[in-house]
């Protein structure tokens, strides 16, 4: 066990063991309903605090929450925590946590940097001293190191800011999970769809759903539609992690192909037809209703 700059025992990653601590992101507001989600897929021991929701999960109610959860932003699994994030803090982190463990040589991998700190002037700069220290802890302990791959990783990392300390973490999700996958070009300021979901159920369309099969939707104003495909995915109870083209968390060593296979058909197994009145939106301006 090592200790970060702040002196919590940060524990190293076990891949053999049966279950693990994870954090689940949620825009502000938000946490209370991405809570009872994951709560309903079989998480354990959740806290929250201003990081998100802490929860514990064996690896089938992972693949659960990473495929079901509507409203999350990202699911993590935490790494280190630091004080004080300048560049150097954010480099003597990332160097000390052992990454061979996390993946291999023949994965690529990429860094996030989310929020702000006084400490830190440009967030690229901050993305830099991680990727070096992943990179110099890899030659450590191998002699080698993995490539960057920006645009599409098999491991994405998230430096988090948050004022005067800091935490890395493994983004289980490889990237922000509002990103359903039937979105192309949105409009000037197109609604984020786990933002979209979070209405729906402050405004309890599912419960809805459940006591009125003939149940109506009406969005006079839809945008490019974001309400109106959430209000679908629930009714349809399609999980929004089986629309993203090639998502599977595939990269990590904790990862098994054959589990996840097996959660991704029981989800597909879950979608069923919907037969009440169409789900309506519309909107003056065509150029996003065709978006």
């Amino acid at each position: 066990m090592t200790e970060s700059s702040s002196g919590e025992p940060i524990a190293p990653f076990d891949p053999t063991a049966d279950d693990h601590e994870y954090l689940a992101t949620a825009a502000g507001g938000l946490a209370p309903l991405v809570a009872r989600e994951l709560e309903g897929f079989g998480a354990l021991d959740l806290r929250e605090d201003r990081a998100g929701i802490h929860f514990r999960a064996d690896l089938a109610t992972l693949y659960r929450c990473l495929l079901g959860s509507r409203v999350a932003s990202r699911i993590l699994l935490p790494l280190a925590r630091f004080d004080e994030p300048d560049g150097d803090a954010c480099y003597v982190a990332s160097r000390t946590l052992h990454w061979p463990a996390l993946f291999g040589l023949n994965a690529t991998f990429a860094v996030d940097v989310t929020g702000k700190s006084s400490h830190i002037g440009h967030t690229h700069f901050a993305g830099v001293r991680v990727k070096d220290g992943i990179a110099d802890a890899f030659r450590d302990a191998t002699g080698e190191r993995p490539d960057v791959d920006a645009a599409d990783p098999d491991v994405r990392v998230l430096l988090q800011l948050q004022g005067r300390q800091a935490q890395v973490s493994l983004d289980l999700g490889n990237g922000g999970l509002h990103r359903r996958g039937y979105r192309g070009s949105g409009g000037d300021a197109p609604l984020r769809e786990n933002l979209a979901a979070a209405l729906l159920m402050r405004a309890g369309w599912p419960e809805h759903l459940e006591t009125h099969p003939d149940a109506q939707f009406l969005d006079p104003f839809c945008g490019s539609g974001t309400l109106v495909i959430e209000a679908a995915l629930m009714a349809t109870h399609t999980a929004p992690g089986l629309l993203r083209e090639g998502f599977r968390p595939h990269g990590w060593s904790g990862h098994d192909a054959g589990l996840w296979d097996r959660c991704v058909a029981e989800a597909r197994d879950a979608v069923r037809a919907w037969d009440g009145p169409a789900l309506l939106g519309s909107d003056r301006d065509r150029g996003a209703v065709a978006a």
